[in-house]
């Protein structure tokens, strides 16, 4: 059977060891490594350690009348990219498609990153 160069393949078990780093993690290329990185930790993490509002309804999504789903429209995530105290709902994700998010959940009711 002939192999297709599909660019949607993925990659074979060899080409990702020749794409690891000697840590054992795959190294990003140039382009992927301006897009894909995080951002610096001293913008974010005032952000996050100081929201009080984890776990209560968006109120994003209560202004604009989309509140409809309760149980979606709780605040559990924190975009990294915008660092914003509010924080982000599953119906507001797709205003942060780009970024880089970070899902907080409750654990035996303790919040838990």
């Amino acid at each position: 059977m002939e192999e297709l160069n599909d660019p949607k393949m993925e990659p074979t078990k060899s080409e990702e060891k020749e794409n690891r780093g000697a840590d054992g993690f795959s190294t990003p290329t140039k382009s992927e490594a301006s897009t894909s990185r995080l951002p610096v930790a001293t913008k974010w993490l005032p952000a996050l350690v100081s929201s009080k509002h984890f776990f209560h309804p968006c109120e994003h999504c209560l202004a604009k009348g989309s509140g409809t789903e309760s149980h979606k429209a709780t605040v559990n995530y924190l975009c990294l990219t915008c660092a914003d105290v509010r924080g982000v709902c599953q119906l507001c994700m797709h205003e942060h498609a780009d970024h880089h998010i970070l899902q907080i959940r409750r654990s035996s009711y303790h919040d838990v990153v």
